[in-house]
């Protein structure tokens, strides 16, 4: 059970993908996409970090609720983020 209240998290994680937006945006990066592999790296790191954390945040009844995909996809995005 999510101890959180519904509004306080959905408004927490309406920021956590605001902040990712704004962050995939700004033209300033962690480390500098003329580095070949490196440069991209760090933006795919930090939107599976936030999309791990938004994921687990709303838990897994949220997630099926709103899941579009097929079970297998379900399933490996459950696995994906750590969640039962």
């Amino acid at each position: 059970m999510n101890a959180w209240p519904t509004v306080l998290l959905a408004v927490l994680c309406g920021l956590l993908l605001a902040w990712l937006l704004g962050y995939l945006a700004m033209p300033i990066d962690l480390v500098r996409d003329f580095i070949p592999v490196p440069g991209y790296a760090d933006d795919a790191i930090v939107v599976a970090l936030v999309l791990r954390s938004v994921v687990r945040a709303a838990g897994p009844g949220a997630l099926a609720r709103h899941w579009p995909g097929t079970e297998d996809g379900l399933a490996a995005v459950r696995r994906l983020a750590g969640l039962r």
